[in-house]
């Protein structure tokens, strides 16, 4: 009885590794394709944020590229870490609280960015 629950554990842990492996794979892989996020501005005029990610040693720069009205307008770039707490995620640094994080599976990220009001924006992009 005893093997059976020691192989049983055994295997539940391996399958915990695995999953949290796969699942780290899957958001480096992420972090190679670009997203967009699209929206209204004040007057209605159709807006559109590129998002990218590029390696850039052992951290991240993270790019966007701002449109109004198909018309480039800014870009803005940080650099970020990358995160093993879950899933995946990019913790900017040096420009305050801020957190991109994948979910391959939808593919989409979201960016969570922290003003100095110590308000939480919520920023959705989808893959392209």
């Amino acid at each position: 009885m005893k093997r059976k629950s020691l192989y049983s554990r055994l295997r539940a842990a391996l399958g915990a590794v695995l999953q949290y492996w796969g699942d780290h794979a899957d958001s480096l892989a992420a972090m190679k394709k670009l997203y967009v996020r699209e929206y209204a501005d004040e007057k209605g005029g159709p807006c559109k944020v590129i998002l990218g990610i590029s390696s850039y040693g052992s951290l991240f720069r993270i790019t966007q590229v701002f449109y109004n009205g198909g018309v480039y307008s800014r870009e803005e770039n940080w650099l970020a870490s990358y995160g093993w707490h879950f899933n995946g995620h990019l913790t900017a640094l040096g420009r305050g609280t801020c957190y991109l994080m994948f979910n391959p599976l939808h593919r989409s990220v979201c960016l969570e960015i922290y003003n100095d009001a110590d308000e939480r924006i919520l920023e959705h992009y989808t893959q392209i």
